[in-house]
């Protein structure tokens, strides 16, 4: 439970310290080629991906619908990261 609180909160400081710039989504990592190595949460999951040592940490927000989630109809503009360091 400490690793998932705390991770929350490194995803939510990085999304706050991006601030005005471009979030990267997980649309662009995978583009990059990052792959996703877990996922874990109830409401709100978050999503860690990798790509050699770089390990980014996305937040899948419970507010999508899960109407949106069974058709695979998700935008990844929802699924927004950021670098865990």
């Amino acid at each position: 439970m400490k690793i998932v609180f705390a991770t929350t909160l490194m995803l939510l400081a990085g999304a706050s310290a991006v601030g005005a710039q471009a979030q990267e989504t997980i649309a662009d990592l995978a583009a990059k080629g990052y792959e996703i190595k877990t996922m874990f949460g109830g409401g709100a999951a978050i999503i860690l991906m990798q790509k050699d040592a770089s390990i980014y940490g996305c937040l899948f927000p419970g507010s999508i619908r899960p109407d949106a989630i069974n058709s695979g109809a998700i935008p990844a503009s929802k699924i927004v990261c950021a670098p865990i360091k």
